[in-house]
């Protein structure tokens, strides 16, 4: 109840693992350091939510004015997503001579892993003009045309006159 949150002090609330930081955490907040923290609450049920906190100081008051968003359902998304990602560049590593790349709609990779690709190439973030600037007239259409929802198989030779077979499908 109202009350009850009235007469306790907020740390009571607090899980037990999170106390230490909390205690910091609110101190920073009193000296106008920090605008906000994260952690977990007890639930009237007994369980426990993850919440980020988003706080001002009023000094003349000595108090803290804050607002809580439970952000639980967030968090448990974000670690089932890296468990995914995680999944996945296992599985993209294992596959021998391979590598498999993904990139937006300017043509900048947003992910590439396998051993097909050259020791030490940094490619995320970069353009495939930028990363493969030989093969960029060539590729660029079928990039285009991927991104369009057409799906692409063909040999790509390269620089060093090797034979490469790519595949291109849209996600």
């Amino acid at each position: 109840t109202a009350d009850e949150l009235r007469s306790r002090p907020l740390l009571d609330f607090v899980h037990p693992d999170d106390r230490v930081v909390a205690a910091h955490e609110l101190e920073r907040m009193f000296a106008g350091l920090t605008d906000g923290c994260v952690n977990r609450l007890a639930t009237r049920a007994g369980g426990w939510r993850d919440v980020e906190w988003t706080a001002r100081v009023v000094p003349e008051d000595a108090r803290i004015y804050a607002v809580a968003r439970d952000v639980t359902d967030r968090n448990a998304m974000q670690s089932a997503l890296e468990a995914g990602e995680a999944r996945f560049r296992e599985l993209v590593h294992s596959l021998p001579n391979a590598a498999v790349v993904t990139f937006d709609h300017n043509l900048r990779f947003t992910f590439a892993a396998g051993e097909a690709l050259e020791p030490g190439l940094e490619v995320v973030g970069r353009s495939l003009a930028e990363v493969w600037p030989d093969f960029a007239t060539a590729l660029t259409p079928r990039y285009r045309a991927t991104l369009g929802g057409h799906y692409h198989s063909f040999e790509l030779k390269g620089t060093d006159g090797d034979a490469h077979w790519v595949q291109m499908a849209p996600l």
